[in-house]
């Protein structure tokens, strides 16, 4: 654990990122923590909850992921429409999330294989980690008021359980939305398609906001045809769904110079990352 001591390093550095193409113009919190204390402690203890999440049919690794599942015919009936979860890290519960993160712990039988520390020492390290997080900005420092920490190793571990359990495992076990509960998602985003009427649709989205309080929804639906999702445009031809790279209304088209002095892998990246989702 000592290699894991710090002195000196500094705090997370928040900054915001306007959604120009959402209402309002509202900030995405960007939060810049590799340096920050404890950052690389908690990246070691993620290690240990691989596979705690991710298996069900819910679950997206990537944005082409939903490409595969297009060509499946999955979504081909009805219309397109996705729920996308407000402020996901700041509402999430910690007691909650630990508590479900305790029960994955306690069923895992290759624990002692992972590491020599006790289930109950890891937990409480994990919850030293992500209790208090704080930040700083040009105004000063700050304290996160609620949630699990802005740009934290295990924030998404824990966003994670807390959607699978709480919300997607609660409305599979409900006997009225089971069947027309198809989504699938990737972090706070989600894509689904919708084969009754709007006004069950309605009362669907009513239920997603009462299934687990703290974590409100907002809700997009297909105009004439066409849909963006995960940066992916949607555009349907008759029976068939076709594919394009989604570009915001604030796109310029530009990534990197190809004479700048950006490293050749960053280069190549943001060729590749267009290509793919295609």
């Amino acid at each position: 654990m000592g290699s894991f001591s710090t002195s000196g390093a500094p705090a997370p550095w928040n900054h915001g990122l306007m959604k120009l193409h959402k209402l309002g113009f509202p900030l995405r919190d960007i939060s810049d923590a590799p340096k920050s204390p404890g950052h690389a402690l908690a990246k070691k203890l993620n290690k240990l909850f691989v596979g705690y999440t991710g298996k069900n049919k819910h679950h997206l690794n990537s944005h082409s992921d939903l490409i595969s599942i297009l060509k499946t015919g999955r979504f081909d009936k009805g219309f397109f429409i996705s729920f996308d979860a407000v402020e996901l890290y700041p509402s999430i519960i910690i007691e909650d999330a630990l508590q479900l993160l305790e029960q994955k712990m306690d069923m895992d039988s290759e624990w002692t294989k992972k590491t020599d520390l006790s289930r109950t020492e890891v937990l409480r390290l994990v919850r030293l980690l992500i209790s208090s997080p704080y930040f700083e900005c040009e105004l000063g420092f700050f304290q996160q008021a609620k949630g699990t920490p802005m740009g934290g190793p295990l924030s998404r571990l824990l966003a994670d359980l807390i959607l699978e359990n709480k919300i997607e495992n609660k409305i599979q076990a409900d006997r009225e939305w089971k069947y027309l509960f198809n989504w699938v998602r990737l972090i706070d985003d989600t894509f689904m398609n919708w084969e009754e009427s709007e006004e069950k649709l309605q009362k669907f989205f009513e239920y997603l906001n009462s299934v687990y309080a703290p974590i409100k929804w907002t809700m997009e639906r297909e105009q004439d045809g066409k849909f963006h999702v995960f940066d992916i445009a949607l555009i349907r031809s008759g029976n068939v769904v076709q594919t394009s790279v989604y570009r915001k209304p604030s796109a310029s088209d530009r990534y990197l110079h190809f004479t700048s002095a950006q490293a050749w892998h960053e280069k190549t990246a943001a060729i590749y990352s267009n290509t793919k989702s295609t």
